[in-house]
């Protein structure tokens, strides 16, 4: 496998991106104190091991001979088991903002129930 830092670039940036976006967004649901975006960030922080290893990776094969395949395995892994504890923070979080929802909705139509007395 031979390639260069330099044709990783767009590459990372995108990463680093999505990334950033993901991490910003959990960051700001944090307020709601609730477990889907816990979630969000933990899979936001171990999604940064894939592009941060891409970078490390040229370094270390140059300086101390390409660790066998099943490093750059693990890594992935790790990735998308980023991406998945990601995907299962936004599922919670948009489950539990669908269950405030129909409780608003609910409280509603008591009140005008009782208003309508």
């Amino acid at each position: 496998m031979s390639y260069s830092l330099i044709s990783l670039v767009p590459m990372l940036l995108a990463s680093f991106a999505i990334i950033t976006l993901n991490i910003v967004s959990a960051v700001v649901l944090l307020r709601e104190r609730h477990l889907g975006a816990w979630l969000m960030m933990a899979g936001g922080v171990t999604m940064l091991v894939s592009p941060i290893s891409h970078l490390v990776y040229p370094i270390s094969a140059l300086r101390r001979g390409i660790p066998g395949p099943e490093i750059m395995i693990a890594i992935s892994l790790l990735a998308t088991l980023g991406s998945l504890l990601f995907a299962m923070g936004l599922l919670l979080h948009a489950l539990h903002q669908r269950a405030k929802a129909n409780r608003i909705t609910e409280l509603e139509a008591i009140i005008a129930s009782l208003q309508n007395r």
